[in-house]
């Protein structure tokens, strides 16, 4: 399989050991030459890592140069193979030197010969200057170009998933907690939704003649979905064979789709048939876009752990029964791309990536090649509108239409059922996974800006900062008797964690042995356990209920829970309540007689509560327009809806799928007051 993710080197010193070179000659080739170094986020400014994969992927490119660029072009660098014996340019581009014990000079030479060699050393140095102008112009930006931007969409609400067949814009966007299909004009003007039977629609690809659209349903949180063909005129969609995928393309000539699921990545016909594999990894691949030519797939690699991306190029060969080639590595720099989109006539290839701010840029990159333009030429663009999140070809070469998202701001919501009314709470706190602890007089909540964790008195008072970077945390859970916090963790590189910290702070710890993705914690009534299901584990079939052994650290499965997820005890202690995400199930272990049983079918949000009295859940239900947050009884598994969500989906901005309780069981949702806008782009040509 290819690339194997396996060994990581995880300083400078084991990357140069690696390449068998000085640390200074690596530090200088990751500068000049885009040696494919990771840096760990958040860390100190010299702590980076390296995959051996990928430095030999860009060894393989580097001895077709064979010419140092960094300026010095009297010196010859060379490069080691996989074994680790040095093969040097001169090894391979340099003629034998003659071998005279006699010793000679330019001057000893006739006139004819001099000027043989004069002519000679001429050619070299042009071709060296020429051959580091090259070089150079493969990885450093050139000038930005002067660019015009119009904004063509102003309907504040959140958009992705930006494409065109050349008349007409299609995107999605957010109504509340839902997915929907919309189109808007190239010239610019309102959104218009799209008529879909589904609950929720991600856009993958529009047909060249602009009459489908090639769409993904899911109903909550399925991670693999089914792939549909949607008419524009009005007619019934279809499924795309039993394909599911997380995320697809059509060819350029619409008769082969191109399918991501799980750690591999399938081509099948237009009609989902004849699907095969055309790269299989150990991690997972994403963004999937075809060349103009049909002959090449870029897909990027998603490294959990680093929460980085890297940019790969498959070639397909022509024979359907011959294998396609081994992954190349994209010379794109590190951490791309957000998005990325060939131009309108397949010249140039345009993709987001991070300064070394860690603030996203746009770069377009020439695909061009002859003699005189052998490599990548690159012009950088410093928009100023905020995050980019998606590119389409624009109606020249030169340009896109982009979308550009806003600084999010989110507002606790809390409803007062009595009123049927919801107010801003904690004079607009913008923070995620409001918690509080079981007496009502504490509460925790992230920072939604640096992802710490905070505590305070019920009121916002005495607010203590539990947590700093590089951690991010998600959700939390007070221990019965409020003098400890367990909560969501993950550092740079490693998986997500329960840790527990006091209520006065101090230095977290790790509540178990392992080193699987822990998700959400809750405690049994007596505090001397934790309950959680895993995350991230859908393609790795690795989702489990576990439950933690606080004095010892150790951990077991519950019985019969694999592909459960999103699991909360009851403050009784005689229940766990979980999903089963695929099916839409919300499930019940009874601890008494030690079985799983469903409690409601139905259900696609991702959340539970329970009440005060252990007697009710109350979960996120987002279906179609009646998305709605159910309580549910225990006793009897009676539905009733506790808040209809329908007129939030009216609202600027999106709806977090995050829901809590206050202390009297009251609703708390948060707001996000974030919206995404369409830009048309145009930048001078070359």
């Amino acid at each position: 399989m290819y690339p194997a993710q396996g060994p990581r080197l995880d300083s400078w010193k084991a990357i140069a050991d690696y390449l068998d070179r000085n640390v200074r000659t690596v530090t200088r080739w990751a500068h000049e030459r885009e040696l494919p170094i990771h840096r760990v986020p958040g860390g100190k400014r010299h702590a980076v890592f390296a995959y051996t994969y990928e430095i030999d992927a860009w060894l393989n490119g580097q001895r077709a140069a064979a010419v140092d660029t960094s300026g010095q072009s009297q010196t010859v660098e060379s490069y080691p193979n996989k074994v680790g014996t040095a093969i040097s340019a001169a090894e391979i581009t340099a003629p034998p030197t003659p071998q005279s014990s006699d010793s000679w000079s330019l001057s000893s030479l006739v006139p004819g010969w001099r000027w043989a060699i004069v002519a000679i050393a001429v050619i070299l140095a042009s071709t060296i200057w020429f051959s580091s102008r090259f070089f150079a112009r493969s990885g450093t930006p050139a000038v930005s170009r002067p660019f015009r931007l119009a904004q063509l969409t102003d309907d504040g609400r959140l958009k992705q998933n930006l494409r065109t067949h050349g008349r007409t814009l299609y995107f999605d966007e957010y109504e509340g907690i839902h997915e929907v299909l919309m189109s808007a004009p190239m010239q610019g003007g309102p959104p218009h939704s799209i008529p879909t039977p589904f609950t929720n629609a991600s856009l993958q690809d529009v047909s060249n003649d602009g009459k489908t659209l090639l769409v993904l349903s899911f109903e909550g949180i399925e991670v693999q979905k089914p792939l549909w063909l949607l008419p524009l005129n009005g007619g019934a969609p279809r499924l795309v064979g039993d394909l599911m995928c997380s995320s697809a393309r059509w060819s350029p000539d619409n008769r082969r789709i191109a399918c991501a699921r799980g750690t591999n990545i399938f081509v099948a016909n237009s009609d989902g048939s004849a699907a095969r594999i055309v790269g299989s990894f150990s991690t997972f691949p994403g963004n999937v876009v075809w060349s103009p030519d049909g002959t090449r797939l870029r897909f990027l690699l998603y490294d959990q752990l680093a929460r980085t991306a890297s940019s790969w190029e498959i070639t397909l060969p022509q024979n359907i029964a011959t294998a396609a080639s081994a992954p190349a590595r994209l010379n794109l720099g590190p951490s791309c791309c957000a998005d990325w989109s060939w131009t309108r006539n397949g010249q140039s290839f345009a993709y987001t990536r991070p300064d070394s701010n860690g603030i996203l840029s746009l770069a377009v990159r020439s695909e061009k090649r002859s003699l005189f333009d052998r490599f990548p030429y690159e012009s950088k663009l410093p928009l100023k509108v905020g995050e980019i999140v998606s590119l389409a070809p624009g109606k020249t070469e030169d340009s896109l239409f982009i979308i550009s998202k806003s600084t999010s701001r989110g507002d606790l919501l809390k409803f007062d059922a009595r009123h049927k009314t919801l107010q801003v709470i904690f004079n607009g706190l913008s923070v995620d996974y409001l918690f509080f602890s079981r007496d009502g007089h504490w509460m925790t909540y992230v920072d939604r800006l640096d992802r710490s964790l905070w505590r305070s008195k019920d009121d916002g008072t005495q607010p203590l900062q539990l947590t700093k970077l590089p951690m991010d945390v998600q959700l939390a859970a007070w221990s019965p008797d409020g003098h400890q916090i367990a909560f969501m963790g993950k550092l740079p590189h490693k998986p997500w964690r329960i840790f527990l910290i006091s209520r006065d702070g101090g230095s977290p710890q790790e509540a178990a042995l392992g080193d699987d993705n822990q998700g959400a914690p809750t405690w049994s009534p007596d505090g001397k356990s934790i309950v959680y299901a895993n995350v991230l584990c859908q393609d790795t079939q690795s989702c489990w209920v576990r439950r933690i052994d606080l004095s010892t650290g150790k951990v077991g499965i519950l019985p019969d829970s694999q592909g459960l997820r999103t699991a909360r005890w009851s403050r009784d202690g005689k229940y766990i309540a979980a999903l089963q995400p695929e099916m839409h199930q919300l499930m019940l272990f009874d601890f008494q007689a030690q079985r799983w049983k469903l409690i409601a079918d139905s259900v696609t949000g991702d959340d539970i509560n329970w009440s005060r009295d252990s007697q009710f859940l109350f979960t996120n239900n987002p279906q179609m327009a009646t998305s709605v947050i159910e309580r549910i009884s225990v006793k009897d598994g009676t539905r009733s809806t506790a808040l209809d969500l329908g007129p939030l989906q009216k609202m600027p901005g999106s709806m977090s799928r995050w829901f809590g309780l206050s202390p009297d069981d009251s609703i708390i949702l948060l707001h996000l007051s974030v919206s995404s806008e369409i830009y048309a782009l145009d930048w001078s040509p070359r």
